[in-house]
């Protein structure tokens, strides 16, 4: 089976002459609780990035409420001129170019990555267009399927109901990420347990607790589930 790759791709085409951005905001039935947030509305960027042969990516980024007007601000202002009339068939050019977005000690740096993962990823899509191919065999890949992930096990189901939607995520999905964090240790482990009960052992179960636990409980959590088969989240 072969792959595309970059090397079939012109570095004088797929010229970037516009990036556009739309904030969409939907707003929420009820409020989801983690561990350390809550959201009230559900939010996300799209991004398109318009070249010289008429091609046009769009994707979805980014899901912070509060600073999304701050992102796009960034990527205005500042990303956005560094790549125009850049190939997109550079990303990892791309990337370079914007990066000293990151470098401003006075604002938190995670707002100018949050803008360059909007540019970043339409220039891959961009790229997969191009090419023709679905972009995870752009990077290698040579399955014709991959498995899709879920979130879910907000605090706010009893157990009952969390049982319910994880054994029917288990039907439709691969696996899901699951909050912990916002109980102890071991409130948390049997609401995992009760996922995986529900779900079977082939379903991956991965947690995410959002920084809400201290070392000590991590481990505690850790030693609770162990024979639970789950996967951690690694996150800042």
């Amino acid at each position: 089976m072969s792959v595309a790759t970059l090397d079939s791709i012109d570095r004088e085409s797929l010229l970037i002459e516009r990036v556009e951005t739309l904030a969409m905001r939907a707003p929420l039935a009820r409020r989801f609780t983690g561990s350390a947030y809550s959201m009230t509305n559900r939010t996300t960027i799209i991004t398109r990035v318009y070249t010289s042969d008429g091609l046009v990516s769009e994707v979805y980024n980014g899901d912070t409420d509060v600073e999304q007007s701050i992102v796009i601000d960034i990527i205005h202002d500042e990303l956005a001129p560094r790549v125009m009339g850049r190939s997109a068939s550079d990303p990892e050019g791309a990337w370079a170019a914007m990066e000293p977005s990151t470098n401003d000690i006075l604002r938190d740096r995670g707002l100018a990555l949050q803008g360059i993962a909007c540019i970043d990823s339409a220039i891959w899509d961009l790229l997969a267009r191009a090419l023709g191919v679905p972009l995870h065999r752009l990077w290698g890949s040579v399955t014709d399927s991959l498995p899709m992930s879920v979130i879910g096990g907000y605090y706010h189901l009893d157990a009952a109901e969390t049982q319910r939607v994880v054994a029917d995520y288990a039907t439709r999905f691969a696996g899901m990420k699951f909050k912990v964090g916002g109980r102890t240790p071991a409130e948390d482990a049997e609401r995992v347990r009760l996922a995986r009960d529900a779900a079977g052992p082939d379903f991956v179960i991965r947690v995410d607790a959002h920084q809400g636990y201290e070392g000590a409980e991590a481990v505690e959590f850790a030693r609770l589930t162990m024979d639970l088969d789950i996967r951690g989240w690694g996150e800042r």
